[in-house]
């Protein structure tokens, strides 16, 4: 593979990207909570003490908070606006893995690293479902290239970067950003007998960078809630996930990140696997110092820390995603080297074969959910399938066939899943529709009340924090001394208006579903009119 080569590929990438950032709404409750808080900072100057509506903010640090505040303030208040410093992170991700698979190895395993982590399903999804694991894996991978470079070359540039990078990570996410350069490079160090390099007195000062990196947030945290917050952030949040004291529970077992994978990592996923299995079979039967425990431990480390959580969302093992995708260019490039047969032997090219054509099905199947894609939309996704066959019949001796394949696939997957199926879902997501016509209308948050329905969205588009009210005698208090003349609420809650003798007529009737938490019913069109809640925009009458 060619810089070039990547170079095109990335492009056309980062322009899916830049087309789900621009044209998805962002998605309740994560995303449009973390943009809500980014908007309050704009708007008060206080970037210190976050807050999410009239509440002191503690869960997530204050990075994506602080730099989608400023990128409101350059271009305005959106979701664009909101997503891009993302992005841009995300790119210094991409690079980063270039260069650590080429410290690691060589060029080419560096560029088809780079492509694979660029195109996995899901950087794709987080470069718009924008949570703070985009920028934690982006500054992490970065400070793990930094740190292998300055271990080489004992540049002070390379030290300064690598612990600037790591306090980034951990003012994206906490303690996880120190926790994934130790468990890759600890290891790495051991195995290849590096102790000086173990215990560098100069690591003390790399702390103190990082400490001079995180102080912003330690101050706010002091002032805002005092060394209750400091523990929070350097404890609880993260470790006390394994020692049972952080508050978030949920019922997922220890092999929730595997299945997420399986899916996440997509289409590389059955290439990862082998790719995985293979390299600890050569670590394991050779004697030689291989660089292939940096990632082995990196991976199969926090994958096992990140398991014995009391709380796991698919996102969080995106971290890693990096590293494994080296791994995997690694395989790929070794093999294509030393096997006559595409480099990867029948069965395993047959296998992933078949795999990228069961995302075309997929993704053919977008169209019967939600019918009635634009007609341009179906051309360009023939022409990518027909070009995804003709991949099949090339005899490149420099690209391996199902290489090319899967990289074409999940470009078409992608591609219509930015243009077609994550913009038709928005049409079923109340919030942004409706805080849109709030912001069109100018409407007086004290002219308005949301009951039992609100989410972070309705705040977020309409650019203005909306009062609410989750119980009956809150809502005819606020009603009472607002004069409220506009409500919006579910169908189910009608009925309490109704028996509290309010009048009212209705400006506009809405279809809404929680589309992060998506569910057969739902994408069956037969049944989705079943699925969907029904929330109504009211005109109250005096």
């Amino acid at each position: 593979m060619t810089k070039g080569y990547a170079a095109y590929y990335i492009l056309l990438t980062l322009g899916i990207y830049i087309i789900g950032a621009a044209g998805i709404d962002l998605m309740d409750n994560d995303a449009t909570q973390y943009s809500t808080i980014a908007m309050q900072m704009k708007d008060s100057g206080n970037y210190l003490e976050p807050v999410w509506r009239d509440w002191e903010y503690l869960d997530k640090p204050p990075l994506l908070f602080w730099l989608s505040s400023w990128f409101f303030s350059l271009f305005g208040t959106g979701h664009f606006a909101y997503r891009l410093p993302s992005i841009l992170v995300n790119l210094l991700g991409i690079y980063s893995t270039y260069k650590l698979g080429k410290k690691l190895y060589n060029e080419q395993t560096g560029l088809i690293a780079a492509v694979i982590f660029a195109t996995t399903f899901a950087n794709f999804v987080v470069n718009h479902d924008v949570r703070t694991d985009t920028m934690l894996t982006g500054f992490t991978v970065f400070s793990l290239w930094q740190l292998l470079e300055y271990l080489d070359n004992k540049r002070i540039s390379h030290f300064i970067w690598t612990f600037i990078g790591i306090g980034l990570s951990m003012l994206t996410k906490g303690p996880i950003g120190i926790m994934v350069p130790i468990l890759a490079a600890g290891p790495y160090l051991i195995f290849r007998k590096r102790w000086k390099d173990l215990f560098r007195p100069e690591w003390l000062l790399g702390l103190l960078i990082i400490a001079i990196v995180l102080s912003p947030m330690v101050i706010g945290l002091y002032r805002q809630h005092g060394w209750t917050g400091i523990e929070f952030y350097f404890w609880n949040q993260s470790f006390g996930r394994l020692t049972g004291e952080n508050y978030w529970v949920d019922n997922s077992g220890p092999f929730f990140f595997v299945h997420s994978f399986l899916w996440s990592f997509l289409p590389w996923t059955l290439l990862a696997l082998v790719a995985y299995i293979k390299k600890w079979i050569v670590l394991i039967g050779k004697k030689e110092q291989n660089p292939e425990i940096l990632c082995l431990s990196g991976i199969t480390l926090v994958f096992i820390g990140m398991s014995m959580s009391s709380y796991k969302l698919p996102h969080y093992i995106y971290v890693v995603f990096p590293l494994v995708a080296i791994l995997t260019g690694a395989f790929i490039e070794q093999s294509f080297r030393s096997v006559k047969w595409e480099g990867f032997g029948k069965p395993l090219t047959v296998g992933q074969i078949v795999l990228n054509i069961l995302l075309w099905f997929a993704i053919i199947l977008t169209f019967l959910i939600f019918p009635g894609a634009a007609w341009y939309l179906y051309l360009v996704e023939w022409f990518i399938l027909g070009y995804f066959i003709y991949t099949l019949t090339i005899k490149d001796l420099t690209i391996p066939v199902i290489f090319r394949s899967s990289l074409v696939t999940i470009l078409g997957v992608a591609f219509i899943l930015n243009t077609h199926f994550y913009p038709s879902l928005c049409d079923y997501q109340a919030g942004p529709i409706v805080g849109r016509e709030l912001k069109k209308m100018d409407i007086d948050p004290a002219d308005f009340l949301v009951y039992k329905a609100h989410r972070p969205s309705l705040d977020f588009y309409a650019e203005r924090i909306l009062p609410r009210s989750e119980d009956i005698t809150s809502f005819d208090s606020i009603v009472g001394t607002n004069h409220t003349r506009v409500v919006f609420t579910r169908a189910q809650f009608l009925p309490d208006l109704t028996n509290e003798g309010y009048r009212f007529d209705t400006i506009r009737r809405y279809e809404d579903f929680h589309i992060s938490q998506l569910t057969l019913p739902f994408l069956n069109p037969a049944s989705r009119d079943e699925a969907v809640r029904i929330c109504y925009l009211l005109s109250l009458k005096n």
